[in-house]
């Protein structure tokens, strides 16, 4: 029998609460049962997208329903601590969007309540499952590389931010958005310790918000020093990902790059075999986990971690000096 989810939150800039539906409704293991939104028009919008749908009129609607075995929460960033912990509390299973939470603690308070009543609980960290990700993890991992001793990873834009992803208090700015899935990719690809984060922010610069429009992020670990980059203010952007190692490098954007070997006796430069990526990869693992026993396809204490390196970016940038972050994974 599968597992039935509801989708909590519909609509908005980029439909993500319609993806997700799409991923329950046809992923072997799950269905989608229901939608909730605090706007009632999304929720009837959502039920004439997928007419087999319930709608809730309520968040405790959904949670007193027996049909629902678990619950995606795709609200702005600031409302998942509070949603995400009644979920639990009442045993539903959770799959809750990036990032995970605005705090550390949040996050801490999630898991805590996940361990408390054995619900099982996920984040959407999609990214880890883009082709041009994969791709630069598979050249690293086949050594081609050597050693490698620095990763850039950068996406950029020019336009302004819409929504209540253009208010701090909500948990907007390219650095909870996007960073939020740069930094998850740093730490699964470096797993040495990480040492210390720098970060220079800008705040305002060019649209009248009160989020970051441009950051840069080091994340200096032991062995190797990654460089996040985001923004919305960069009217001519960076390659996507650069990545440099004793014997050659890496210069990537989304669907294309060019790796160059240079060792002893050896100079070769070509085109990089992309991986294709597939996001609903991460709703098949979750079908595994949850039906077979299998482990689950993010572990939320990794999610937590990312946010740990977010609020030590933004104090580093406050101070202007090197901040230890408190990780779970040391």
């Amino acid at each position: 029998m599968s597992k039935g989810f509801a989708v909590i939150g519909y609509g908005g800039t980029f439909s993500e609460g319609k993806l997700h539906a799409n991923a329950l409704s046809t992923t072997q293991g799950l269905s989608l049962v229901g939608f909730y939104d605090i706007d009632p028009s999304r929720v009837k919008q959502a039920v004439t997208d997928f007419p087999s749908a319930k709608g809730y009129g309520s968040l405790e609607e959904l949670i007193t329903d027996e049909d629902v075995y678990g619950a995606v929460v795709v609200t702005p960033h600031s409302t998942h601590r509070d949603i995400v912990v009644k979920l639990l509390e009442a045993g539903k299973a959770v799959v809750c969007e990036k990032p995970l939470s605005l705090t550390a603690k949040e996050a801490d308070e999630m898991i805590e309540a996940s361990r408390r009543s054995g619900a099982p609980f996920t984040v959407f960290q999609n990214r880890r499952w883009d082709g041009d990700y994969l791709t630069v993890k598979s050249a690293v991992e086949s050594g081609i590389l050597g050693d490698v001793f620095l990763y850039e990873s950068t996406v950029q834009g020019y336009g302004e931010p819409v929504g209540w992803r253009r208010e701090k208090k909500y948990g907007g700015g390219m650095l909870y958005d996007w960073g939020a899935h740069l930094i998850d990719q740093a730490l699964q690809l470096v797993k040495s310790k990480l040492l210390s984060v720098y970060a220079t922010i800008l705040v305002g610069r060019v649209w009248n918000v009160d989020v970051d429009t441009h950051a840069l992020v080091l994340l200096n670990f032991e062995d190797t020093q990654f460089i996040v980059e985001t923004g919305s203010i960069e009217a001519v952007q960076k390659p996507r990902w650069r990545v440099l190692g004793d014997k050659g490098g890496i210069q990537a954007d989304w669907d294309k790059g060019r790796i160059s070997i240079r060792t002893k006796g050896v100079s070769a430069d070509g085109d990089l075999k992309f991986v294709k990526g597939d996001w609903m990869e991460f709703y098949r693992r979750l079908s595994r986990s949850l039906n077979e026993g299998t482990e689950l396809p993010v572990k939320p204490e990794e999610s937590r971690d990312v946010i740990a390196v977010i609020e030590a970016a933004f104090e580093s940038a406050k101070r202007g000096e090197p901040v230890k972050p408190s990780l779970l994974r040391e």
